[in-house]
């Protein structure tokens, strides 16, 4: 208790606040209890969800980006292996690249 006492009142706040959600899961019945967590559950799966389809977007558009670099590089005369080390290509993206762009 004596440590509760020294922290500041949001951090104490914030550590009984969380205790109550606790107490309130445990007083739930089994069914109830079995309903929370679910509920819980596909909350955190429908957010996975969310985070890996805006990771994999924002992927997407920078491998677009890079395509679109590249042939505009190419429109003011640089061959492709030049256009690449211009725009520092790591070596495990340029074959993808080239069959993109060059076919």
């Amino acid at each position: 208790m004596e440590k509760l006492e020294r922290l500041p009142f949001t951090t104490k706040y914030a550590i009984f606040h969380r205790l109550a959600e606790v107490c309130d899961i445990a007083a739930l019945s089994d069914e109830e209890r079995n309903l929370y967590l679910q509920s819980e559950k596909n909350y955190w799966d429908q957010y996975s969800v969310k985070q890996t389809a805006r990771e994999e977007g924002r992927e997407e558009g920078i491998a677009e980006t890079l395509v679109t670099n590249i042939r505009n590089l190419m429109d003011f005369g640089f061959d492709f292996d030049k256009a690449i080390t211009a725009l520092k290509i790591p070596e495990d993206q340029v074959e993808t690249l080239r069959k993109k762009i060059i076919g």
